[in-house]
């Protein structure tokens, strides 16, 4: 049957009208961005990172590694207590796997890592998502969290005091203190749009930032790292439930570049190299992260 054109004017004027009344809404909606923590709260997530890494032997220029690495997270967070000053302190146990293949090698070989339990972590963080301090959740678990700190420092964002809508921007900068000098690290945070994602009516957060973290000197097993500086450059989307106060998704491009310079502790005979050589290498990682709310439990 063919519908009278009166009835399709009709139609196409409330489709207009529909988008129209959103687009004002996109534009005019304020939301205050806050994690909303609450003792016993337990929220797990899943993380699957892809990517290549490539390791350069800079007098060289020999490829000493290059692998395209899969590693699946586990993650869950609980919220353990909530402090009189609204500081939230937050257990994660993250459990992961991964699966990687040399590419230096024909045909190239796959290898598939067992899992592996990380030691639980505590957090102790702020409803505007400004992380005061990371330490094990054990006291006799030893371990160097400054990597971990100085990232978080500088990369994970840190929302703005007051409400904010579509096309608000803030940039959070940090000085880095380099052997050469100061310099800055900074990410630019913009509210994108509001969507629905996963059940929840999220804002989305673009970024694009460059970290810059001064490498400490620290022994391995096989070689000691003596000097390096990694800067790494993210890009992404942040989609927040801003209602309940909660990350539903993360998707992120992650590239870091770094000029390393180590010492073998023991030989390398398959690529070369003699205990005691010192050698300069540059490192570089490019990732494509997916990170995802899989499940949330309230007290």
């Amino acid at each position: 049957m063919t519908r009278p054109k009166g009835a399709v004017l009709s139609a196409f004027l409330a489709l207009l009208l529909a988008i129209l009344l959103t687009a004002c809404d996109q534009g005019t909606k304020t939301i205050k961005i806050r994690f909303k923590y609450c003792p016993g709260m337990s929220l797990t997530y899943q993380q699957v990172t892809r990517g290549i890494e490539q390791v350069v032997d800079r007098e060289t220029g020999k490829v000493v590694v290059k692998e395209y690495l899969v590693t699946t997270q586990d993650l869950t967070s609980t919220t353990r207590r909530v402090l009189e000053d609204s500081t939230a302190e937050n257990l994660t146990v993250r459990k992961w796997q991964q699966r990687y293949v040399d590419l230096t090698k024909n045909p190239a070989d796959t290898v598939t890592r067992q899992p592996v339990v990380e030691e639980p972590l505590l957090d102790y963080s702020k409803p505007n998502g400004r992380v005061l301090d990371i330490a094990y959740a054990s006291d006799t678990v030893e371990g160097d969290l400054s990597y971990l700190k100085e990232y978080t420092r500088q990369g994970w964002p840190v929302f703005p005091d007051g409400e904010v809508g579509q096309g608000h921007s803030w940039t959070q900068s940090t000085t880095v203190v380099l052997p050469e000098g100061p310099v800055e690290a900074s990410t630019t945070y913009t509210i994108k749009s509001f969507v629905r994602e996963r059940g929840y009516d999220c804002a989305v957060i673009e970024y694009d930032g460059v970290s810059i973290i001064p490498l400490p000197q620290r022994t391995g097993t096989r070689h000691k790292l003596l000097s390096g500086v990694d800067r790494i450059t993210s890009k992404g989307h942040i989609y927040f439930a801003y209602k309940e106060g909660f990350l539903v998704s993360w998707k992120e491009r992650w590239l870091l570049e770094s000029d390393r310079s180590i010492c073998r502790l023991v030989a390398d005979t398959l690529r070369g190299y003699d205990a005691g050589d010192t050698i300069p290498m540059h490192v570089g990682l490019e990732y494509d992260v997916d990170y995802y709310l899989v499940s949330v439990t309230m007290p």
